[in-house]
C-alpha cells in the first residue's frame, strides 16, 4: 500500500518565527512511542521524541534554529502496542517569518511513505486541525524546538463554529457560510430593511426579508387582505385585490398603489362620488391622476372601453387639471382636447394607445379609481 505525504505551503502569515506544523494520521494509533527526525543539507540530524501513548491525529511544530539551509526532511515514526513501526517523511521548504504545513500520513508497518517533495509558493491544501496531549517536549539543540501539548493552527476556510479556522487571530470573522439577517423594524417576525452578515442573528434582525413594508406591523405575508385600505397586507404585490372595494368592479396594483377598475357606466361626477366613498373604506380613493407614460399604459391595459379619469377643465375652459394631486404628463390625442361639442370638460382615456379624449362628464363612462396614498 503506497502512503502518502503531503507538503502544504501557507502564504507568509506575518508570524514572527518561521514554523513547520507537522499533521500527522493514521489509522494504527495509538502509538506508545513517537519519534521525529529533521535534517538539512548543512546542518546535522536531530532527533525528537514526541512522547508516548499518542492517538492520532495529533500535531506539532517544528522552530528552525536558523535558516541557511531552507529545505527540511522530516521523518515521523510511530511504534505501536503490537511493536509494528510505522513512518512517512516528506520535504519541507520554508521562507523567512512563514509558516509551513505538512500532513503525513502512517500507514502500513515496516514502510516508509519516502520523499514527498519539495513544498512550493503557493501550494495549498486542507489539512483540518488536531493536537496531542503528551505532556511538553522541547529540544534546544540542533534544528528544532517542538511543543507537543500546543494546538497547531492549520489554515481552512473560515465557518460558523467559534473556532479560529483560517487561523488569523479572529473567529467566525467573514465566514464562508454567513447568514443575511434583515431588520425587522415593525417586529412583526418578517424583514425588509437593513442586512446583516453574521452567525448570530442580531437583535431585531429576522433571516427574511419578505415584509413589504416594514413600517407597518398590519402588513406582512402571513395577514389577510383587507379590502378597501390601499395596503398590501398579505405582502402579494396587490393592493385591494378584491371587489368587495366597490361591488362589480376589480382591484390592480401599479408600483404598490391600489387601483380600482369599474366597467360599470356613470357620469364624471358619479364615478368619482364612488371612488370617495370613505364611509365604505378608511382610505378614500379619487379617480385616478396619471403620472407617466408607465402608469398611463397600466391603465390603459385595464380598461376595456373609453373610461374617466381624473383630469378636467371644469373651472376653467382649456385649464386642465387633476382632481388629486399635481401631474405634468400629458397624453392627449391627436388634435385633442377639442371641446368639440361644447362642455367637453372631462378626460376620459381611450383603449389601445391610451391616449386621452376629452368629453361631456354627463356622458357615461367606466371609470378608474386611484388610491389617494
Amino acid at each position: 500500500m503506497q502512503l502518502r505525504a503531503v507538503v502544504i505551503l501557507a502564504a507568509l502569515c506575518g508570524c514572527t518565527d518561521t514554523q513547520i506544523v507537522v499533521q500527522v494520521n493514521s489509522v494504527h494509533g495509538p502509538f506508545e512511542s513517537v519519534e521525529v527526525e529533521v535534517s538539512g543539507a548543512t546542518i546535522p540530524t536531530t532527533e525528537i521524541s514526541i512522547g508516548e501513548n499518542v492517538e492520532p491525529p495529533f500535531s506539532f511544530t517544528l522552530v528552525p534554529a536558523h535558516d541557511r539551509d531552507v529545505d527540511r526532511t522530516i521523518r515521523v515514526r510511530g511504534i505501536n502496542s503490537s511493536m509494528e513501526s510505522f513512518s512517512a517523511t516528506a520535504n519541507a521548504s520554508f521562507e523567512a517569518d512563514s509558516r509551513v504545513f505538512v500532513s503525513l500520513s502512517l500507514g502500513e508497518p515496516g514502510v516508509d511513505a519516502g520523499d514527498a517533495g519539495d513544498a512550493g509558493a503557493g501550494d495549498a491544501g486542507d489539512v483540518g486541525h488536531a493536537s496531542v496531549d503528551s505532556g511538553d517536549a522541547s529540544v534546544d539543540s540542533g534544528d528544532a524546538s517542538v511543543d507537543s501539548g500546543t494546538d497547531a493552527c492549520v489554515p481552512m476556510e473560515e465557518r460558523c463554529n467559534d473556532r479560529d479556522d483560517d487561523c488569523d487571530g479572529r473567529v467566525d470573522e467573514e465566514a464562508s457560510d454567513f447568514i443575511d439577517y434583515y431588520e425587522d423594524f415593525d417586529r412583526d417576525s418578517f424583514g425588509a430593511g437593513e442586512v446583516r452578515r453574521g452567525c448570530e442573528v442580531p437583535a431585531g434582525f429576522v433571516e427574511n426579508n419578505e415584509d413589504c413594508d416594514d413600517f407597518n406591523s398590519s402588513a406582512s405575508p402571513e395577514l389577510a387582505e383587507t379590502a378597501c385600505n390601499a395596503i398590501d397586507d398579505d405582502c402579494d404585490a396587490s393592493v385591494d385585490e378584491t371587489t368587495e372595494c366597490i361591488p362589480g368592479c376589480a382591484g390592480f396594483t401599479f408600483e404598490g398603489r391600489g387601483y380600482i377598475h369599474c366597467p360599470t357606466r356613470r357620469s364624471w361626477n358619479d364615478a368619482r362620488q364612488i371612488c370617495n366613498q370613505d364611509e365604505i373604506r378608511p382610505i378614500p380613493y379619487e379617480l385616478v391622476t396619471i403620472n407617466s407614460s408607465e402608469e398611463n399604459d397600466f391603465v390603459a391595459r385595464m380598461v376595456t372601453e373609453p373610461s374617466w379619469i381624473g383630469i378636467n377643465d371644469r373651472a376653467a375652459e382649456g385649464d386642465f387639471v387633476w382632481v388629486e394631486g399635481r401631474s405634468d404628463f400629458l397624453n392627449w390625442g391627436a388634435r385633442q382636447p377639442d371641446n368639440e361639442l361644447g362642455g367637453e370638460d372631462c378626460g376620459e382615456i381611450r383603449v389601445g394607445e391610451g391616449d386621452w379624449n376629452d368629453g361631456s362628464c354627463v356622458q357615461e363612462r367606466h371609470f378608474v379609481c386611484e388610491a389617494t396614498r
